[in-house]
């Protein structure tokens, strides 16, 4: 926690000038010493100096400096107080007879002198801590930068050196398939082909993963409506029998890209993949709401586990990897967009989950489209 010693010693020390200021002033208004124009022009000269370390304190409360730096304050501020007070202590009681006038040229002194040091240490540290901090951006975006580099390179791998091999790899154990009767070595066949396509699914996963993680592409407006009836499409295709259902209200657009359909493509096989109902089902609902679309999208599975709720839809680094990439791909591509992803409901009848994201121009007047 950090330490508020200086900026409390600061106002304490600057209100503690201002207290002499009243102090001369009523010495001068009950004894014999007058207001003069000398008196008036230390006064008025040394009191904006006394409000500085006041500010200062307030300042490095409300933004803060590096700790490491307080040690140049203080030691500016000293600084600035052992000059003045000896040079001028020496000008009041060198001119000066009386203790009131010499009283007043010290206390000119020590004000100007503490206002002076904090002053000067203060702008230094400000302009020190500046540097550093830029050039800690300037590091850090260097290092994003190669990061990115790094992205891009590994995607490049992923597609065209994984990938390909494990394209060859089950082409290769089809050829072998045909060519042999032996129902044994078919069953060995079949299981590298079915790790083939696992593989090849999550190769294509990381690559979704990837493209999230690198520069966004300019976001533009989508019409949601054709692209939530084509993935619902999809889904019949790759997943028979399944029974799919769409509720949109006219043509719907929303902020996007080319990645926006990876998002409820990877939602609805979610939805599926983990149905073991006699008659899976699929309900799409979309509705608009001021600046944004929520889609609903209901299924009647089994629901999620109880023990993973807390992590639904975690950060991918604090994913399990046994959970899938599906929904990870989800959560990452809605925070792509300014969108959110939440679990409405789930239970043993089925989930509601829901995506919403900001609406975008080009909306037609409500006309329910719907699709079963």
């Amino acid at each position: 926690m950090k330490r508020r010693w200086l900026p409390s010693l600061l106002c304490f020390l600057g209100l503690l000038l201002l207290g002499s200021f009243v102090f001369e002033i009523a010495l001068r208004l009950v004894g014999e010493t007058r207001f003069t124009w000398p008196f008036i022009a230390g006064v008025s000269t040394s009191l904006p100096f006394a409000l500085v370390p006041i500010g200062g304190g307030y300042s490095l409360i409300r933004n803060p400096v590096p700790e490491e730096y307080y040690q140049h304050l203080a030691i500016g501020t000293l600084s600035g107080l052992a000059f003045f007070t000896v040079f001028f202590g020496v000008v009041g009681f060198t001119l000066f007879d009386a203790w009131i006038p010499q009283a007043g040229v010290l206390r000119w002194g020590v004000t100007v002198g503490v206002g002076n040091g904090f002053l000067i240490s203060y702008l230094y540290v400000r302009g020190v801590s500046q540097a550093v901090a830029l050039e800690r951006t300037s590091v850090h975006a260097e290092e994003a930068e190669d990061q990115q580099r790094l992205l891009r390179y590994l995607n490049g791998l992923l597609r065209h050196e994984v990938l390909n091999a494990a394209n060859a790899i089950k082409g290769h154990a089809s050829l072998a398939a045909e060519a042999t009767q032996n129902e044994d070595v078919h069953d060995r066949i079949a299981v590298i082909q079915r790790q083939t396509d696992g593989m090849t699914s999550i190769i294509d996963d990381v690559q979704v993963l990837l493209a999230v993680s690198e520069d966004r592409d300019e976001l533009g407006p989508v019409n949601l409506t054709p692209l939530l009836r084509e993935e619902l499409r999809r889904v019949e295709e790759r997943h028979c029998p399944v029974v799919t259902e769409l509720q949109v209200p006219g043509e719907v657009y929303v902020r996007g890209d080319t990645l926006l359909r990876r998002l409820f493509s990877n939602l609805f096989d979610n939805a599926v993949e983990h149905n073991d109902s006699e008659h899976p089902k699929i309900t799409v609902r979309a509705t608009r709401s001021g600046e944004t679309v929520a889609v609903a999208v209901e299924d009647n599975g089994p629901g999620f586990p109880t023990d993973s709720l807390g992590d639904v839809f975690e950060p991918l680094e604090q994913m399990d990897t046994t959970h899938g990439m599906g929904l990870a791909i989800v959560t990452q591509l809605a925070k792509r967009y300014g969108g959110s992803l939440e679990l409405i409901e789930t239970g043993d009848t089925g989930s509601v989950v829901t995506v919403t994201l900001p609406r975008a121009s080009g909306d037609t007047p409500d006309s329910d489209v719907s699709r079963s």
